[in-house]
């Protein structure tokens, strides 16, 4: 899917150049959020005690954000 957005974008113009950088944004943003995810688990798993402002619900609406697609630009 990657690859053809980038074939778009590169024959394309704003709107297609856009598209990608939406796609690149929210694959990164996806991928950060489930290493931070893992993280926590393993953390947890193995006792150590992982900054949470308070709670794990904080931690949730922390991370949260980044599997949301950004708005329009």
């Amino acid at each position: 899917m990657g690859d053809q957005l980038e074939q778009r974008a590169a024959m394309g113009g704003k709107r297609e150049r856009a598209e990608l950088k939406v796609f690149e944004t929210l694959l990164a943003k996806t991928v950060a959020a489930g290493l931070v995810r893992q993280l926590l688990e393993e953390a947890a798993a193995h006792g150590v005690d992982v900054w949470t402002k308070g709670s794990k619900r904080a931690i949730h609406n922390d991370t949260e954000h980044l599997t949301k697609a950004p708005g329009p630009t």
